[in-house]
């Protein structure tokens, strides 16, 4: 049967996108039970700092107290969301170096490292895409921008002084987009 190059690009891009999704769809953690406890911890916390000027951004605000277990939720929540839409510019537009820029030391290394690309790689939908991983540009084009396609933070959990989670809802279901540093500005970690 011979096929048009455009339907089996098509088919390809589709079948990525089905891998990708279920791949971090698998991958995503369970929400808390309460969720409403993380948030009236945050608040009792945040009633301690002093209010911050008009003016001042989520990220200067976050700068100036520098634990993000001390903010209110809306301050990392819309920070978070600022840093989310900006990712999703550069993966939209496939410029890997910015994208690179905004990962965390750890995150760079563990999915540049040849034996995670190679174990990625084994996942059934990959291989019968016929997607081999060999490099962070190879998990950028066929993971990254495949699953991070029209995604945005719904959500915020915050873990610690400078870890928070970004969850995005995609059919009803809530997983992880992006596990979050604050070190001089959002960078995406490993977990």
């Amino acid at each position: 049967m011979d096929r048009s190059p455009s339907l089996t690009t098509a088919a390809h891009v589709m079948i990525s996108g089905a891998i990708v999704l279920a791949l971090f769809v698998a991958c995503a953690t369970n929400p808390p039970d309460s969720p409403g406890d993380d948030v009236v911890r945050r608040t009792n916390r945040a009633a301690s700092i002093p209010p911050a000027p008009a003016t001042e951004s989520p990220e200067s605000r976050i700068e100036r107290v520098g634990d993000l277990r001390s903010l209110d939720s809306d301050t990392v929540l819309i920070s978070a969301q600022r840093f989310a839409r900006e990712t999703q510019q550069l993966i939209d537009r496939g410029d890997f170096d910015g994208w690179k820029k905004l990962l965390s030391d750890g995150y760079r290394e563990h999915y540049g490292d040849a034996q995670k690309l190679e174990r990625l790689s084994q996942h059934a939908r990959l291989r019968h895409a016929g997607i081999h991983l060999e490099s962070l540009q190879d998990y950028f084009d066929h993971v990254v921008r495949m699953s991070r396609h029209d995604t945005s933070v719904d959500r915020v959990k915050i873990i610690d002084e400078q870890r928070a989670i970004a969850f995005a809802k995609v059919n009803g279901e809530e997983f992880v987009l992006y596990h979050l540093i604050w070190d001089d500005g959002w960078e995406i970690d490993r977990y």
